[in-house]
């Protein structure tokens, strides 16, 4: 019998900059940037069932 596995990825946002009042248009750190660009390149190929 054939069991299908599941893999869950846990992944925190970004750095936010805490100086900027408004929490829906908060920009990132420098540093957020550059993480956000490498967990887009460690997930580019994932195919997601279910993302929250």
């Amino acid at each position: 019998m054939s069991e299908e596995l599941t893999t869950v990825y846990f992944v925190q946002h970004a750095r936010p900059d805490y100086s900027w009042e408004d929490d829906r248009s908060m920009p990132l750190t420098v540093e957020g940037e550059a993480d956000a660009v490498v967990v887009a390149e460690v997930l580019k190929d994932v195919s997601f069932d279910f993302c929250s």
